[in-house]
C-alpha cells in the first residue's frame, strides 16, 4: 500500500507540473472522520455445510481519524483527471467472534467480544474522466478508474477477560476497477453542490493471524479470496471564499460485498486446508471537511 500512496503523490506532482503549463489545478485536503462495519463467517466445508456457518466475525463500530487528500486537473475542455487519497488511524471499536455447531447459528461453541481499537484505513484511487454535459450553473461528469481499499484491524482483550496477549490481526484488500459519475451544481454565486456515487468492481483478498493459536503459522495463520461489488454514493458542499479558495465539506456511505469464496488454512504441520467463505460485508459512513485550492494557467 506504501507503493500506492507514493504513486497517487507521483500523480499529484504530475498535475501540478502539467498546471504550470496550461488548464485548471485543484487540489482538495481535509481532516476524515470514518465509522466501519465489517462482517465474515465461514462453512464447515467447501460445499458450505456441517454447518453453513461455522465460524463469524463482526467488527462494529470501528472509528477511525485521518485525511483526506485529492487532486483533480482540467486536462481540456472536456477531459478531467482526477487522484484521492484517504488515511485514517483506528481510534475505537468492538469485535465479536462466535462459533457454532450446527446449522443457522444453532448450538454456539464459543463467544468472545473483543476491542478493535487500534489499526489503519487506507482508500487510493485515480480516475481519467469526460464532462458529457455543461450548461451555465451545472455540469456532469462520467469517470474511470482504478481504486485500492485496505483496513488493518485488530482483535484486543485490553481488560485482560480472557487473555491480554491477545493481538490477533485480520488484512483486507479490496481492489478493482471503478465507474464513477457526478453532478456539479451551481446553487449560487458562492454555494455548490456535488453528488455522486461510484460502482466499484471488486477483487478481494484478506490475510489474519491468531496469534494465540500455536497451531496456526505466523504471522499469516489464514487467508481470503473473492469476488464482490462495491456502491459509494456522496455528496460535498462548498462554500466559494474567493477565486482561489473553497470551504467544503463531504459526507459518503460506502458498501463493499463479496460473493462466495475460499477460506485457506495455514497449519503449523504443513497442511493447508480450505472451507467455504460465506461473503464479507464492508458498511462504512465517511464524514470529512477541508479546503480546496484551485489556480488557471494559461
Amino acid at each position: 500500500m506504501r507503493g500506492s500512496i507514493l504513486t497517487v503523490a507521483l500523480a499529484v506532482n504530475c498535475l501540478i507540473a502539467l498546471a504550470q503549463d496550461k488548464g485548471a489545478l485543484s487540489i482538495a485536503i481535509g481532516p476524515n472522520h470514518g465509522n466501519d462495519n465489517l462482517t465474515w463467517s465461514i462453512a464447515g466445508t467447501l460445499e458450505g455445510t456441517d454447518p453453513n456457518i461455522y465460524s463469524e466475525l463482526k467488527w462494529t463500530k470501528v472509528k477511525s481519524i485521518g485525511f483526506n487528500a485529492n487532486a483533480t486537473y482540467q486536462l481540456t475542455k472536456r477531459f478531467k483527471l482526477k487522484v484521492a487519497l484517504l488515511k485514517a488511524y483506528i481510534v475505537a471499536g468492538r469485535v465479536s467472534d462466535y462459533d457454532y455447531q450446527l446449522d443457522n447459528r444453532q448450538y454456539v461453541s464459543f463467544e468472545g467480544l473483543f476491542d478493535a481499537d487500534k489499526g489503519s484505513v487506507t482508500d487510493v484511487s485515480a480516475a481519467a474522466g469526460y464532462q458529457f454535459i455543461k450548461k451555465e450553473n451545472w455540469q456532469f461528469n462520467l469517470y474511470a478508474g482504478y481504486g485500492i481499499n485496505r483496513e488493518h484491524l485488530f482483535l484486543r482483550d485490553n481488560n485482560g477477560k480472557y487473555d491480554a496477549r491477545l493481538n490477533s490481526t485480520y488484512n483486507t484488500r479490496w481492489h478493482g476497477p471503478l465507474a464513477m459519475a457526478e453532478a456539479v451544481i451551481n446553487i449560487s454565486m458562492k454555494l455548490s453542490a456535488i453528488p455522486s456515487i461510484i460502482y466499484h468492481q471488486i477483487s478481494y483478498s484478506a490475510n489474519g493471524n491468531w496469534n494465540m493459536i500455536d497451531d496456526f503459522e505466523h504471522p499469516v495463520s489464514y487467508r481470503h479470496t473473492a469476488k464482490g461489488f462495491g456502491i459509494m454514493p456522496a455528496l460535498q458542499i462548498g462554500y466559494q471564499l474567493n477565486n482561489q479558495f473553497q470551504f467544503y465539506v463531504n459526507g459518503g456511505y460506502h458498501y463493499y460485498e463479496t460473493g462466495k469464496g475460499i477460506d485457506k488454512l495455514y497449519l503449523n504441520n504443513g497442511q493447508r486446508p480450505e472451507t467455504q467463505l460465506n461473503g464479507i460485508t464492508l458498511k462504512a459512513y465517511m464524514v470529512e471537511a477541508g479546503v480546496k485550492l484551485t489556480f488557471v494557467t494559461k
